[in-house]
């Protein structure tokens, strides 16, 4: 099985490709081909002449100024750039500039110019005639300048020179010129003719030429330098360097035109029906095509592609094509893996579905890949290795065998499909297995021995690291193995996929990744940078990289073979680009199934590369697609209709209103114009940036402001440098005339003089509309204020309510914990009785604890009383009384309380009945409550006023008037608030509901509660109801009262504070107590809990403790804190200011049971905080123990202040000044002395002392 040997030519070494009408061609008759200096290429057909850029087709025809036909036979491009034209009628047409103009008219109408040729000197030579051979006929034409000459002479001598008798043949190769003498111009300039079959002949400066063999079989065509050797087989082309070029097969039953010689020595021949390739010694023709039509013209354009023009096929490009594919058809199985071996050759594993073989074939069956074919590896053996010490390995599906270099084999039974030598370590190799990857060690007296193994399935190659790692990649991601070590780095570290398929070094100590399905990736160490299609590729699936000589990879994948540069890889990373440049090989290049085997699947031999695909070994040459990239194509810029070219001297203007312009790049790469990518940017007012268009060759803006720019457009190669076009054009945007600098001057000046016209006669309505809208804000302003002194109000209103309910449920705790701690005391007392006692307890702790049950039951009770009215649960029930004597009654049953109290009730009350519909019991509650609240806060011995009568407006009006301190101004919005206490606030018994159930009440009888003002002091309440029974619903109407839902006021809740008790009645002999309480009962709790081992005096408020203090220093200080007058905290804070008491230790004893409360006290100074109801016990421990401390701490002050004393001055008393005379001192020793000998003498005085001491 043999691969083509290099520099060996056959037709699958070309690829063709055709353009017809159906790829844009106005029609498929194609007479003649010229290339302009400008690279674009120009067919005459008979359909318009048409300009071919690679890409898009532009027909001119005669709707174009200069062209006076649409059919066209001859074109050529002179050495003056100059393109000349001859149409089917005969017309002569020069292309300068841009424009055609129409040279000669037709010499003989009808008949067509065919062929027409330029000379150096810029003279113009063309064949117009039908028949050539016609005595009448002139068919030579000479153009010298205007003037036009027909060359008759010359016809004679080109006619005498045929040789060949027949001369219209019915089917001549070459289209109808082969009939005609075929004009030509040689390196120097100077055009020949040479008749068919004839010898050539020099039209300028003619002059004798020898005769030259002539083949009649052959046509030498324009371009066809060759003299001929003719034998009776062959003919042997001989080129201009004397030497034989190709030998051709003489056929007089088929003649041949010859064309040209192209630059890699091939020469193009046509027949009747196909077209022929010859190739130096290679016996006969190596490529032949069928065009689908006769060949009219062939041309070899600047870059080396052959186009042929055919009379119904449209034109053919034929070029050396970059890839091949080797199948069954050429004798090729199909491979599966390809693997470079250290000779230059490769293996190659078969697929195992093979076209034409019945089953599979043989897996472990393999190849020897060779450039010049296939050798077959013995069975078993499916790869091979010579290591670096000539031992010649083998392995396969069996096991991995070595030869030694004396013959000695080695042999270790593992199944491998991959094996590598350690560069560091010639007897170490490393082996990929079918699940596993192991590492063996080779010894010189026994079989190998795997070292370690690691369960990876790896697909890619190996890379080894110069400090001994080793990287490898596999179904789970990169694996890097450091001598025991395995890392694996996947897709949680920056892989896009998991299945890497190859590895590839990059120069700078990176890895070039394969990935399937995710692209390339590079990854430096550190960081993966993903190249995927977003990016450029052509296809995401990576399975194997191959580099070039050229500086390219190519990466074999689904969608075939794509190949992207290398430095463009690294422009990208630099972060240059955005995209790398690619260009991908598939069915497009003569690949039947471009989709490659996967890993595993690509090599290099010498500079081809050999992949696998699933249709056959592709081979390809990398150096064809660099030549063509080394190229600079030539890039225009046209007009968007295509008919004209921009100039360097073309300014390229935009109307007003256009709003932008629109353009076409063309850059001219004839051998892969899909390949060409464009980009353009304006500089000037602003624009800077590059855009990049990829293959979209339209060049538009929009929206450009006025102004003068320069556009720049370049073009470039899939892989290759920016070429910029050969003219840079300016482009003007004109403005509208009101865009004008002096319009826009004028324009100002208007609008100035309108704008003061404007603003004279808005000013009045201004000022007018400016008054109106400062009344409207000092309105709006004072609205604001008063919603601001309205929310500021109800703020403070609600701040006052939480205090007052704060206070509230503070006293409230107090009142409770008041009644509990005596009721706890007294319990506590009777517990702590012995139990062998006969003795009955005393009655007064069994009375007290039945008192302060009764009057936890009041408080309640005036709490259900107010959340049962606030709730509606309490009915009214109104039924008619004499309210005269209603309120005499209450009074009289009111008398004993006040006379308790020193105070007077006066009930001044008509003598008349006065009918009132009211509900006994709820009102008998409010005005109790009115008179109960007027004899609690008013002076002992004051008076009670208790009114009634009715007003104009026959409602009937009850005052309550006291004579007491009255209620301050700034409390009597609030007083008939819940919880809200105005005076006497810290008093026993006053929880801010009494006045709230007055309103409550009232209101419930459709009336109105109101504090009136006085002039001589006291509080005045006053009640309106209505005197009828009207305004009250039927189910207010009642005929039995409604329940009672206050009890019996307690006098004792009006209670005066029980003054300090008499410091002089105090005992001498044992410590004193200070008990500081506004409750008696409370005072005479602690008297009792403490015992007859201490002297009590009691105080009922902070006032009264500071008198007592003032008159003797007790030894403990007990003290409640919600206290009237002076409370608890206020006097601790007085006794620590004092120098005199600061020392005195002081227990706080409060119904408050807060932390806050507590620490509270403790800071202001209190050495022990205790609560309501507390432990006797712990009462007396507190006392004891700060009694002892105080006595622990004098005893040390003393001791320590009389050895400071002996110290400094022995004969000196500590307490003694320091400042004393020596008489002085004498006097005190004498006191101190006298005092010390009487210390226990309770009958010592001052006038004893002042005796003895004489």
């Amino acid at each position: 099985m043999a691969l083509p040997a290099t520099g060996q030519w056959s037709q699958d070494d070309f690829a063709i490709r055709h353009w017809g009408v159906a790829e844009g061609l106005p029609g498929n008759h194609v007479t003649a081909l010229a290339q302009d200096p400008d690279g674009f290429l120009w067919l005459a057909t008979m359909a318009g002449l048409v300009r071919f850029d690679g890409i898009d087709f532009h027909v001119f025809n005669e709707t174009v100024a200069g062209l006076p036909s649409n059919r066209f036979t001859s074109l050529d491009v002179g050495p003056s750039g100059r393109l000349w034209i001859g149409t089917e009628s005969g017309h002569l047409v020069v292309r300068e500039e841009d424009d055609f103009r129409l040279i000669a008219e037709p010499q003989y109408p009808g008949d067509p110019v065919k062929f027409v040729t330029e000379a150096g000197d810029g003279s113009v030579w063309f064949i117009h005639a039908n028949e050539w051979t016609r005595p009448d006929s002139r068919w030579l034409w000479h153009l010298e300048g205007d003037e036009l000459h027909p060359r008759l002479h010359l016809e004679q001598v080109l006619l005498f020179d045929s040789n060949t008798p027949e001369l219209e043949p019915p089917d001549s190769p070459g289209g109808g010129a082969a009939k005609f003498p075929v004009l030509a111009r040689d390196a120097d300039g100077r055009v020949w003719a040479r008749p068919r079959g004839g010898t050539p002949r020099r039209l300028t400066d003619p002059g004798d030429h020898a005769p030259q063999a002539a083949d009649p079989t052959l046509h030498m065509m324009r371009t066809a330098r060759f003299s001929l050797e003719i034998s009776e087989q062959v003919t042997d082309l001989i080129g201009p360097d004397g030497q034989r070029a190709v030998r051709v097969k003489r056929d007089p039953q088929r003649e041949r035109a010859v064309w040209l010689q192209d630059r890699r020595g091939l020469v193009w021949v046509s027949t009747i029906d196909s077209v022929e390739v010859y190739a130096g010694e290679q016996e006969g023709p190596v490529a032949v095509w069928n065009p689908g039509g006769r060949v009219m013209d062939l041309l070899e354009d600047r870059e080396g592609n052959i186009w042929i023009a055919t009379r119904t096929s449209g034109i053919i490009r034929i070029q050396p094509s970059a890839v091949r594919q080797f199948g069954p058809r050429q004798g090729i199985p199909l491979p599966k893996y390809l693997k470079s071996e250290t000779d230059g050759s490769a293996l190659m594993s078969l697929q195992q579905e093979q076209p034409g073989v019945v089953g599979t074939v043989d897996a472990a069956q393999a190849y020897r890949l060779r450039p010049d074919g296939l050798l077959p590896v013995p069975a078993g053996r499916r790869w091979e290795l010579i290591d670096s010490r000539g031992r010649h390995w083998t392995f396969g599906h069996e096991d991995v065998r070595g030869i030694r270099v004396d013959g000695s084999r080695q042999r270790l039974a593992r199944p491998i499909v991959m094996l590598d030598e350690d560069p560091a370590d010639p007897d170490l190799f490393w082996a990929t297995a079918t699940t596993s990857l192991f590492r063996f060690r080779v010894y010189e007296n026994r079989d190998p021995e795997i070292d370690v193994e690691w369960p990876i399935v790896v697909r890619s190659r190996l890379l080894f690291e110069p400090d001994g790692g080793v990287w490898a990649g596999g179904t789970e991601g990169l694996h890097h193995l450091h001598g025991d070590l395995l890392e694996t780095l996947g897709r949680g570290d920056g892989l896009p996929v998991n299945e890497v398929r190859d590895l590839h070094p990059d120069e700078a100590g990176g890895i070039w990744i394969g990935t399937y399905g995710g692209g390339l990736v590079h990854f430096d160490g550190s960081v993966f940078r993903v190249i995927d299609h977003r990016h450029g590729l052509a296809d995401d699936a990576v399975s194997t990289i191959v580099a070039d000589d050229f500086g390219a990879f190519w990466m074999a994948g689904n969608r075939g073979i794509q190949r992207v540069l290398v430095r463009d890889l690294q422009t990208f990373l630099q972060g240059e680009v955005d995209a790398v440049p690619t260009m991908l090989f598939g069915q497009a290049h003569g690949l039947d199934n471009p989709e490659t085997t996967g890993p595993q699947s690509g090599v290099r031999m010498g500079q081809r590369l050999y992949f696998s695909t699933f249709a056959g070994l592709a081979v390809i040459d990398p150096a064809v697609v660099a030549t063509r990239e080394e190229s600079r194509p030539p890039v225009h810029l046209l007009t968007q209709s295509g008919d004209r070219r921009l100039s360097a001297q073309t300014t390229f203007e935009v109307s007003p209103g256009s709003d932008g312009f629109e353009l076409q790049a063309s850059a001219i790469h004839l051998s892969a114009p899909e390949t060409l990518r464009y980009r353009h940017r304006l500089t000037g007012s602003g624009y800077r940036d590059w855009i990049d268009n990829g293959a979209d060759r339209r060049v538009s803006y929009t929206g450009l402001k006025p102004g003068d720019y320069r556009l720049e457009v370049q073009a470039r190669h899939s892989g290759g440098p920016w070429i910029a076009a050969s003219v840079s054009p300016k482009v003007t945007v004109f403005p509208f005339w009101w865009e004008t600098t002096a319009a826009r001057g004028a324009g100002v000046l208007v609008l100035f003089g309108l704008i003061v016209i404007l603003w004279l006669l808005a000013n009045r309505h201004t000022r007018q509309r400016a008054r109106a809208l400062e009344a409207v804000v000092a309105e709006r302003t004072r609205d604001l204020q008063q919603e601001r002194d309205t929310v500021a109000d109800q703020s403070r209103r609600l701040g006052e309510l939480a205090t007052g309910r704060a206070r509230f449920i503070a006293g409230i705790s107090h009142e409770l914990r008041t009644p509990l701690t005596l009721i706890r005391g007294s319990l506590d007392a009777l517990a702590e009785r012995p139990e062998s006692t006969d003795a009955p307890p005393p009655g007064y702790m069994v009375e007290q604890a039945r008192d302060n049950v009764v009057r936890l039951q009041a408080l309640i009770d005036r709490l259900l009383e107010s959340a049962r009215l606030e709730s509606g649960t309490i009915a009214l029930s109104a039924c008619e009384v004499d309210l005269s004597q209603w309120l005499a009654e209450l009074a009289n049953r009111l008398h004993p309380l006040f006379d308790e109290r020193g105070a007077r009730l006066i009930a001044e009350l008509p003598d008349k009945p006065l009918p009132a519909w009211i509900d006994p019991v709820l009102m008998d509650s409010a005005i109790t409550n009115l008179l109960v609240n007027a004899l609690r806060h008013g002076p002992g011995g004051g008076t009670v006023k208790l009114c009634v009568a009715a007003d104009a407006e026959g409602r009937l009006v009850i005052d309550v008037i006291d004579d007491g301190p009255g209620i301050a101004p700034e409390h009597r919005e609030y007083i008939f608030e819940r919880f809200y206490r105005a005076r006497g606030e810290q008093s026993r018994g006053s929880y801010g509901l009494g006045l709230w159930l007055v309103r409550h009440i009232v209101e419930r009888h459709h009336g109105t509660v109101e504090l009136l003002e006085t002039d001589d002091g006291g509080a005045h309440f006053q009640v309106r109801i209505a005197a009828g029974r009207d305004h009250f619903d039927d189910s207010e109407i009642g005929a039995e009262p409604a329940e009672r839902i206050t009890g019996p006021v307690d006098p004792a809740d009006l209670a005066d504070p029980i003054e300090a008790v008499d410091p002089d009645l105090a005992r001498e002999d044992v410590p004193t107590v200070l008990i500081v309480d506004d409750h008696a009962g409370i005072r005479a709790l602690v008297r009792d809990a403490l015992g007859a081992d201490w002297h009590i005096v009691d105080a009922a408020d902070g006032r009264a403790a500071l008198d007592a203090v003032r008159l003797r220093l007790p030894d403990v200080i007990i003290s409640d804190i919600m206290m009237p007058r002076v409370d608890g905290i206020e006097l601790l804070d007085r006794l620590r200011a004092d120098p005199e008491t600061d020392f005195l230790p002081i227990v706080l004893l409060s119904a408050k049971t807060g932390n806050e409360d507590r620490i509270a006290g403790l800071k202001h100074g209190a050495d022990a905080y205790l609560a309501k109801p507390f432990d006797r016990r712990e009462l007396r421990a507190v006392v004891d123990g700060l009694l002892t401390q105080q006595k622990r701490l004098r005893t040390h002050l003393v001791t320590t202040t009389v050895q400071a004393a002996d110290k400094t001055e022995p004969d000196r008393p500590s307490w003694a000044p320091d400042d004393l005379t020596g008489q002085q001192l004498e006097l005190v020793n004498r006191f101190q002395t006298a005092v010390e000998a009487r210390i226990s003498d309770e009958d010592l005085s001052v006038d004893d002392l002042a005796e003895t001491l004489g």
